[in-house]
C-alpha cells in the first residue's frame, strides 16, 4: 500500500514589530535620532517608524524646514512654531484655501447640522492636519506689528492651519494675534474668523491660551463668551488685557452687564435645547488684566452663576475700598458657585486693603471642602483691616488638612508665625516654596524650624530663606547655656575668666545658634521624600562675617544631616551654604544623594566655582550631573 505524505507549511515567528500597537510603544522611548536609525536598518522598519518622525514637529528661526514637511503634515500630533519669519507655516498651508470672513456661515462644507453646528470629523478625513492635537505658536510681539508687514500674512497662515485641524485640543495664540489698531478693518475680519472657526471647526478642543496684548473691551468679552459657551473646552488662559488708550476702558458698567445677560440667555437656551449640560465646562480659568480692576459685582456673579466646574482661579484684580462687604460678598459667591474651586493662584500683587480681602473672601468661601494649592505672586501678606488677620494666617486655619502645595513668589511681610505653623500642621504638603523680596522680611530663622516637630512628612520641593539671629533679642536659659553641645565656645568662656560680658554672650550666642542651626538641618534631613531643596539667606542681614553660620560642611556638622536625603535631586544653595565645601563634602553628596542629578548655585560666575577640584571630581563621577547659575 502506497504510503501518502502531507507537506506542513511553516509559518514565520512572528515579530512585536507585526504589531502596530507595540510598534507604536517601542517609539514613544525613542528620541528622533533613534527613530532615523531604526529606518536606516531595513526596508523593512523604514514604513513602521517613519510615521512616528513627524509626530513632534519645532521649527526655529534660521533653521531649514524638515524635507518633505509638507507631504507629511497629515503625521503631525504636536507644532511647536518659534520662527518669526512664517517661512515654515508658508511651507504648511501652501495648497490651502484663504479664509474669508464674508463667506462664514454653519451650512459651510464640513459643517453638521446635527453636532448643532459644530464641526464633524468623520466628515473632514481628507482634512491635512487631521491627527494634529497641539499647536504652540510664539513668534515676537514684533512679528505681528504692523511696521515690518508680516501681521497680516501670519495672521491668516494660523486661521488656515486652524480652520483644517478638527481634532486640535490644545492650542496657544502669539501675542498680539487678537489685536486691533485703529483703520484696521481685515484685523476685524481675522479676528471673526477665528471665533467663528472656535465655535465651528474646532469641536475638540480642551486647552486655549491667548498671547498677551491689548485687546477692544467688545471683542474680548466675545472671545470669553465663545469660550465659555464651547462644549470641550476646559482651560482657558487669557493673557490678555481689555482696553486700551484708544478705546473705552473696561469700567463701561453695561457692557459688563451686557455680557453677563448674554452668558444668561445662552444658559437658558442649551437648557431649552435639551443639551446635555447647560453648564460652562470651563475648569481652570484665568481672566484678562484690566487697568484698574474688575468691578466686584461682575466677579461674583460671574462666579456665582457661570462657573459650577471651575477648579483652578487665578484672582484677577478688582476695584473697589475692601472691607468686611467686600470680602463676604465674594466668599458667598464661592461658596455658592463654585463648589469645586481648589486651586487658587494671584499673580499680580498688591498690598492694598481690597486685595487681602478679595483674597481672604474666596480662601474662606472654600473653607468647606478645602483648598489644595495657593499660588502668590508679589504678595505684601497686610493684615484686615476688620479682623486683623493676614491672608497666610486665614489660609492655614481652615485648610490644614488638604493644603498640598504652598508657593510665594517675591512675598514680603510674611509672619514667621505662619510658617512655623505651615510645617507643623500641613500633613499633606508636598511643594513649599517660600521666595522673598530682597527688601522684604519673610524669612525663617534657625530657632524657627527647630521649635516645632514637622508633620509633612510628604514634602517633595522645599524653598526656604534663612534669616539671622539677632543678638539683642535673643534669650538664653541658664539650661541652655551650660549644653554639652556648646563645644570650643563654652570651654573658651570657662577658661577666660577676664573676658568682658559682653564676649561672653557672643560665645553663648554662637554655640546656642549652633544647636538650633543642628536640630533645624535635622528637621529637614527628616524628609525623606525630598526631590528639590533651594537654600538661601537673606543678603540685607548677612556680612561676610556671618557666612560661617550657614556653610554645609561636614566640620559644622550641618551637611551630615541631610545624610536622609536619599531621593534628592535637585540641589539648590546660596554662596555661603557652599563656599567652604570641598573635597570631603563632594565625597559625601556622592555617597549619599544617589539620586542627584542637578547643582545651582547662587552666584553671578558659575564658571569659577565649577573649576574647582572637587566639583571636577564629582562631575566625573557622575557624567550625568548638571551645574547651573542662579
Amino acid at each position: 500500500m502506497a504510503s501518502t505524505s502531507t507537506s506542513v507549511e511553516t509559518e514565520p515567528p512572528l515579530s512585536i514589530f507585526d504589531v502596530s500597537e507595540l510598534v507604536a510603544l517601542v517609539a514613544q522611548y525613542l528620541s528622533c535620532r533613534d527613530i532615523i536609525q531604526c529606518m536606516a536598518t531595513s526596508k523593512t522598519w523604514t514604513p513602521l517608524f517613519e510615521p512616528f518622525l513627524w509626530q513632534d514637529i519645532l521649527l526655529k528661526r534660521f533653521e531649514p524646514a524638515p524635507p518633505a514637511l509638507a507631504l507629511n503634515r497629515h503625521r503631525i500630533r504636536s507644532l511647536h512654531v518659534g520662527c518669526t519669519d512664517f517661512a515654515h507655516l508658508q511651507i504648511l498651508t501652501v495648497d490651502l484655501p484663504d479664509i474669508n470672513p464674508n463667506n462664514l456661515s454653519p451650512d459651510a462644507p464640513g459643517v453638521s447640522q446635527e453636532l448643532g453646528g459644530s464641526t464633524n470629523p468623520l466628515l473632514m478625513e481628507d482634512s491635512p492636519f487631521l491627527s494634529l492635537r497641539t499647536i504652540h505658536i510664539h513668534p515676537t510681539y514684533e512679528a505681528l506689528s504692523d511696521f515690518n508687514g508680516a501681521r497680516r500674512a501670519c495672521i491668516n497662515l494660523i486661521l488656515r492651519i486652524l480652520n483644517q485641524s478638527p481634532g486640535l485640543t490644545c492650542i496657544t495664540l502669539p501675542d498680539g494675534f487678537l489685536e486691533q489698531h485703529h483703520g484696521q478693518d481685515h484685523a476685524r475680519d481675522h479676528i471673526k474668523s477665528f471665533l467663528y472657526t472656535l465655535e465651528h471647526k474646532l469641536p475638540c478642543v480642551r486647552q486655549l491660551e491667548v498671547g498677551s496684548s491689548e485687546i477692544e473691551p467688545e471683542i474680548g468679552l466675545d472671545l470669553l463668551r465663545a469660550c465659555f459657551n464651547h462644549p470641550q473646552l476646559v482651560e482657558l488662559l487669557c493673557n490678555f488685557q481689555l482696553g486700551c488708550m484708544d478705546y473705552p476702558g473696561i469700567h463701561d458698567i453695561q457692557r459688563l452687564d451686557r455680557f453677563l445677560l448674554d452668558l444668561e440667555n445662552d444658559k437658558q437656551a442649551r437648557e431649552a435645547s435639551e443639551k446635555l449640560t447647560s453648564e460652562s465646562r470651563i475648569r481652570f480659568l484665568s481672566l484678562p488684566r484690566v487697568a484698574r480692576g474688575y468691578p466686584l459685582n461682575f466677579l461674583c456673579t460671574l462666579l456665582k452663576s457661570h462657573l459650577p466646574n471651575l477648579e483652578l482661579f487665578d484672582l484677577p484684580e478688582i476695584s473697589g475700598s475692601g472691607g468686611i462687604a467686600h470680602r463676604t460678598s465674594i466668599k458667598t459667591a464661592v461658596a455658592q458657585g463654585c463648589p469645586k474651586l481648589q486651586h487658587i493662584r494671584r499673580l499680580l500683587g498688591g498690598d492694598d486693603g481690597s486685595t487681602s480681602g478679595t483674597v481672604i473672601g474666596i480662601i474662606e468661601g472654600c473653607k468647606e471642602w478645602g483648598l489644595k494649592t495657593f499660588r502668590c505672586d508679589d504678595l505684601f501678606d497686610m493684615l484686615d483691616i476688620d479682623d486683623q488677620r493676614g491672608i497666610i494666617e486665614s489660609l492655614l486655619m481652615d485648610h490644614t488638612r488638604t493644603l498640598e502645595e504652598i508657593e510665594l513668589v517675591h512675598c514680603h511681610n510674611i509672619r514667621r508665625e505662619d510658617l512655623m505653623s505651615l510645617f507643623s500642621k500641613c500633613r499633606n504638603l508636598k511643594k513649599a516654596k517660600i521666595q522673598p523680596d530682597d527688601a522684604k522680611k519673610a524669612d525663617m530663622e534657625f530657632q524657627d524650624i527647630a521649635s516645632q516637630e514637622w508633620v509633612c512628612s510628604d514634602l517633595n520641593e522645599l524653598q526656604l530663606t534663612l534669616g539671622r539671629h539677632d543678638l539683642r533679642e535673643t534669650e538664653f536659659s541658664s539650661s541652655e547655656e551650660g549644653s554639652e553641645d556648646d563645644g570650643e565656645a563654652n570651654d573658651g568662656e570657662a577658661n577666660d575668666d577676664n573676658e568682658n560680658s559682653e564676649n561672653r554672650r557672643l560665645r553663648r550666642f554662637m554655640a546656642w545658634e549652633h544647636r538650633k542651626a543642628t536640630k533645624a538641618y535635622r528637621q529637614i534631613g527628616r524628609l525623606v521624600k525630598l526631590e528639590r531643596l533651594w537654600l538661601g539667606y537673606d543678603p540685607e542681614l548677612i556680612t561676610p562675617m556671618d557666612g560661617n553660620r550657614y556653610d554645609l560642611t561636614l566640620e559644622r556638622g550641618y551637611l551630615r544631616e541631610l545624610a536622609g536625603l536619599k531621593e534628592l535631586k535637585h540641589l539648590c544653595i546660596s554662596e555661603y551654604f557652599w563656599s567652604r565645601m570641598g573635597q570631603d563634602e563632594v565625597e559625601f553628596m556622592d555617597a549619599q544623594w544617589p539620586k542627584l542629578k542637578k547643582i545651582t548655585f547662587r552666584y553671578w560666575n558659575m564658571s569659577g566655582i565649577i573649576q574647582g577640584d572637587h566639583w571636577k571630581w564629582l562631575k566625573q563621577r557622575r557624567p550625568n550631573l548638571r551645574y547651573s547659575a542662579w
